[in-house]
């Protein structure tokens, strides 16, 4: 197997069974929501005090690979804060080398706005930074501080959800004073397959003008719920454009960790 994939793996399986130090009966433990591995977010945010972990891999055989994982915390009944980061960033350079080390940290908050009901839809902000800390030697990083503003809109029909997402991305240059603005349009499904499996699907457009850049990808997939605090997920993502990856293999879960601080109880 070529040493991308094989170190995506690795890392990926040593965040699965770190997860597994929280048993699954662990009092406290409020159901999960996966916002991965969609690039989409829809308006759900962590319960108020507890914790979620996200943590997968997107695996590109022969070619870049990461491990993204995600921790988020309930800030309150309608905020979340998150932070994350690719904790195994895999790059192949053009001579057919690997570089592998820990890629940006992302930090940022969500806040839902409305809550979706029988006639209008849920809506959401989120504002994050993505933090130069990867080595730019090798592309691990990107070397510059990067801001986004992302909106997000919810609604269910006939017991399916359907995700509507825009992102704007304000990029720093690393050689140039100038900035680059970034457009990420995303539309997402979900349906229930059975009472443990669930479905979903995306298309994504991600347009940065300044650098000739657009990728269309198209994805698709299953969550598996093997406890209401614990969801797997895997699924497949393709690029319908020169500048999307090719294909990219996704799996994952989200966990959840508990209650931050002395208390136990859920309300």
């Amino acid at each position: 197997m070529n040493p991308i994939a094989t170190n995506t793996l690795i890392a990926a399986g040593g965040l699965v069974l770190a997860s597994s130090c929280v048993s699954l009966d662990s009092p406290g433990l409020a159901p999960v929501h996966p916002q991965r591995p969609t690039l989409s977010n829809d308006t759900y945010t962590t319960p108020n005090g507890m914790l979620e972990l996200e943590a997968g891999a997107n695996v590109q055989f022969r070619k870049n690979s990461s491990v993204p994982t995600f921790v988020k915390y309930g800030a309150g009944e309608r905020t979340e804060v998150f932070v994350g980061a690719d904790v195994l960033n895999a790059v192949e350079d053009s001579t057919g080398d690997t570089h592998t080390g820990f890629g940006d940290v992302t930090v940022g908050i969500r806040h839902r706005l409305r809550d979706k009901d029988e006639f209008e839809p849920g809506v959401a902000v989120q504002l994050r930074t993505k933090l130069p800390t990867g080595s730019t030697n090798n592309n691990i990083g990107s070397g510059e501080t990067d801001f986004f503003l992302g909106l997000s809109g919810e609604q269910d029909y006939k017991g399916n959800t359907f995700v509507g997402f825009y992102e704007l991305g304000v990029l720093g240059e690393q050689y140039e004073p100038d900035t680059d603005i970034e457009h990420l349009f995303a539309a997402a499904g979900y349906t229930p397959i059975t009472k443990q499996f669930e479905g979903y699907g995306e298309a994504a457009f991600d347009w940065i003008p300044e650098q000739s850049y657009d990728s269309l990808t198209l994805s698709g997939g299953v969550f598996y719920k093997v406890s209401p605090s614990l969801w797997l997920d895997i699924g497949l993502r393709v690029g319908l454009s020169d500048d999307a990856p090719d294909y990219q293999i996704l799996f994952g879960l989200t966990r959840a960790l508990g209650k931050l601080g002395l208390r136990r109880d859920v309300r």
